[in-house]
């Protein structure tokens, strides 16, 4: 591919990240979205070599592609929201002041904010999210990924066949 091409594709893909922040946005409560308004964001080609980094693709055994397990790396599956968004509550405050990676998936960028700002408000930015969202300390030490897939738990299957997944570590 000529290094034109790959220029214009590279463009391409940040407008269309700032229209789904546009989009994003405009569907956060007030509050939200006026704190992530003034918060600067990575888009392309930044956010994609954060992205492989594989701090957001989570598994039992850790992070990543290659597979790295943090410091007290954590896994748990859950059936409903309700208990995974009870279960992020219950994680420390100890890291709230850092400057962290807030990253709602879909096609949005990565935006830069106070790690605590982002747990703090994480339900309500899940609800807002296609069931994943994630919160990464800059310096990839501390963390909080939701994802999902479909499935059951055989002790609680939900008949939506939804299983949540949480990784926590550092804390």
């Amino acid at each position: 591919m000529d290094k034109r091409k790959k220029v214009l594709e590279i463009k391409l893909e940040a407008n269309k990240q700032r229209l789904e922040r546009k989009i994003y946005l405009d569907k956060l409560p007030k509050n939200l979205k006026e704190y992530l308004s003034e918060k600067s964001y990575i888009q392309t080609p930044e956010k994609e070599e954060i992205i492989e980094k594989g701090i957001f693709w989570i598994r039992p055994e850790g992070i990543g592609e290659p597979l790295c397990k943090p410091q007290s790396y954590k896994f748990q599956e859950f059936s409903w929201e309700e208990e995974i968004l009870l279960a992020t509550e219950l994680i420390s405050n100890k890291y709230d002041a850092v400057e962290a990676f807030f990253y709602p998936f879909m096609n949005n960028p990565i935006y830069c904010v106070e790690f605590g700002w982002a747990k703090n408000n994480l339900k309500d930015l899940f609800a807002f999210s296609e069931q994943e969202i994630g919160i990464v300390s800059t310096d990839l030490n501390v963390g909080i990924v939701i994802s999902h897939y479909c499935g059951y738990l055989d002790l609680d299957p939900n008949p939506d066949e939804i299983v949540y997944e949480l990784a926590s570590w550092g804390f």
